[in-house]
């Protein structure tokens, strides 16, 4: 079911598709399945929600236990991004050919200015693709995050998870946007990764260090509520490249994150590879501890 704002509509058409290496998955209100492929976003079919799953350790694409991924919901009200701080899933897949069955269990919230949006309840879709045989990184190695992106090789010396206030209530929402008072919810938005040793947390409201530039970050990772996290098994989440120079456009590789400890450090293991149609070919993994900035100010969530 998808509720915005007190008005609720049961979706109960679907499909799953492999797109770039993820395993994407459309539900909507109106008919949609493996004969209608088209993307819900170009209407048609009602209310809908899509969310999509990288391959994750050992192509498995998380099924099984709980994990936390990014939810888009669209209703008559607009478009809400649910955050993988935001959202908790389910999948198990019968198979990785076509005609496989996709099932799992959806549980998500996100109050903005809007409303509050809410994704629950559980899913039954039919695979149109073959799920590819894409390798992602698998169990990383037993020292520090290292790697390499074409020809530079990254090795981290400091790592900043960075941590963002979130409204739980429409009135929280109005709050945080108008700077009055913090959200209630406290989620880690990224990790950030620098090669230099040290870095000082960002000022309030940003997420890099004044003066450092990056080697990459970890974006929405899943199961990085800090009030329930999801410790010890594989998250979801997306390693961004922002690209330094106007040859370097950047690049985006798909990933997952161990959390072991969140609270006042964060430890864990995280690996990625360059994605199927990035043209510099890389990969990265290894143990991090990570220092705690912010929020000590309201800051919006992305």
């Amino acid at each position: 079911m998808l509720t915005v704002d007190g008005r609720t509509r049961t979706l109960r058409f679907g499909h799953a598709l492999a797109s770039w290496g993820d395993l994407v998955i459309d539900l909507s209100e109106g008919p949609l399945g493996c004969d209608n492929r088209v993307a819900p976003s170009f209407g048609g079919v009602g209310d809908w929600v899509t969310f999509s799953l990288p391959p994750g350790p050992d192509r498995g694409y998380f099924a099984g236990p709980a994990v936390g991924a990014a939810i888009v919901a669209n209703a008559a009200t607009g478009t809400t991004i649910i955050g993988a701080g935001g959202a908790t899933l389910t999948v198990a897949l019968s198979g990785r050919t076509e005609g496989a069955r996709v099932r799992g269990t959806l549980d998500g919230s996100s109050a903005t200015l809007v409303g509050t949006t809410t994704v629950t309840g559980s899913f039954d879709v039919e695979l149109c693709d073959a799920l590819p045989d894409t390798v992602a990184h698998a169990r990383p190695p037993a020292g520090p995050v290292h790697g390499r992106r074409g020809s530079t090789r990254l090795s981290v010396r400091t790592v900043h998870a960075n941590v963002i206030s979130v409204g739980r209530t429409y009135d929280e929402a109005v709050d945080l946007a108008l700077g009055r008072a913090p959200g209630s919810l406290r989620r880690i938005a990224d990790l950030t990764f620098y090669d230099r040793a040290d870095v000082p947390c960002p000022p309030a409201g940003a997420t890099e260090a004044a003066g450092f530039q990056p080697l990459f970050k970890l974006q929405d990772p899943g199961g990085a509520d800090l009030d329930h996290p999801l410790l010890g098994t594989p998250q979801p989440a997306a390693v961004i490249f922002t690209g330094a120079t106007a040859a370097d456009p950047g690049a985006v590789w798909p990933a997952w994150v161990q959390f072991d400890t969140i609270g006042t450090t964060v430890a864990g293991v995280v690996g990625a590879t360059a994605s199927p149609v990035d043209p510099v070919s890389g990969q990265l993994a290894g143990r991090f501890r990570a220092v705690v900035c912010g929020p000590d100010r309201p800051v919006r969530a992305r």
